[in-house]
């Protein structure tokens, strides 16, 4: 909070989500046109325990939350495995019955100005809506090509090791997408990673560069001169990896205004009956 403070502004106040009883007068109150949120995602990540617990039922606060303020608009952004989770399916039963039209999208933020093969779940709902009502603009949103490492670190040529996950590889060129930015993403090269390497690593991990913060924060959206205020080093790097990407945010922020607009119309699939 402190660090959003110190860079945004003081409009930051602090709640448990789970007491609905006394968050829901607060934020109803504001009467929002929009409601953002990103439950916790450690009960469904593949980095995490993919076991559902405290943190998943976030998931049916956040829904609960949007259908007793009702704002035109909401958007929720989570870990790809949360579209199969109980949390959700029954969040999903909530918004509807409230009348939220959704639209349900995993994307990739590489093909929206993000240097990361980062793949998330986006759910957007609008009161009055069809289901799928912005899916095709949102696919027209997509750059003509992936970002890459270069296009936003002044690196010219070279490789970057970033620690991976499962049977990744480790070392990527940087005229390619950094894996997904991860907290533990600058953890040192080990002598197990060293002596087994990944077979279609591009060069030895050793010649490889290991991007310190800073990088870091910028493949994720951060401008260079972001504050990190009264923080550890973990909490650097998990505020870092919780983020949704600004460039993909911008692009779904364009989208939504477009509507909100009229702008763009759905694509309607099938035909109009005679």
């Amino acid at each position: 909070m402190e660090t959003y403070r110190h860079n945004v502004g003081r409009q930051v106040h602090k709640h448990d989500l789970k007491d609905i009883f006394a968050v829901a007068p607060v934020i109803g109150g504001m009467a929002p046109d929009l409601i953002t949120g990103g439950p916790p995602c450690q009960d469904y990540s593949v980095a995490g325990k993919r076991v559902e617990g405290e943190n998943a039922s976030l998931t049916g606060a956040f829904a609960m939350l949007v259908c007793l303020a009702r704002p035109q608009w909401f958007a929720m952004e989570n870990v790809p495995q949360a579209a199969r989770s109980e949390a959700w399916t029954n969040g999903r039963k909530m918004l509807v019955r409230a009348g939220y039209g959704l639209s349900e999208c995993k994307l990739d933020a590489s093909w929206y100005g993000v240097p990361q093969l980062r793949k998330r779940l986006f759910v957007i709902g609008r009161i009055g809506e069809r289901h799928g009502f912005l899916d095709s603009s949102l696919v027209k949103a997509r750059s003509e090509r992936q970002t890459v490492i270069s296009d936003v670190l002044d690196i010219l040529e070279g490789w970057v090791y970033a620690r991976p996950f499962r049977a990744e590889r480790g070392v990527r060129s940087i005229h390619e997408p950094f894996p997904t930015v991860t907290r533990t993403a600058r953890e040192r090269l080990t002598d197990c990673y060293l002596n087994n390497p990944h077979p279609a690593d591009p060069v030895p991990a050793s010649q490889a560069a290991m991007l310190t913060t800073l990088p870091l924060a910028m493949l994720q959206g951060f401008p260079k001169d972001w504050q990190w205020k009264d923080a550890t080093r973990q909490d650097v790097h998990q505020m870092i990896a919780n983020a949704v990407p600004s460039p993909l945010a911008e692009a779904i922020g364009h989208v939504i205004l477009a509507r909100e607009n009229g702008q763009s119309i759905p694509e309607v699939e099938g035909r109009f009956m005679n």
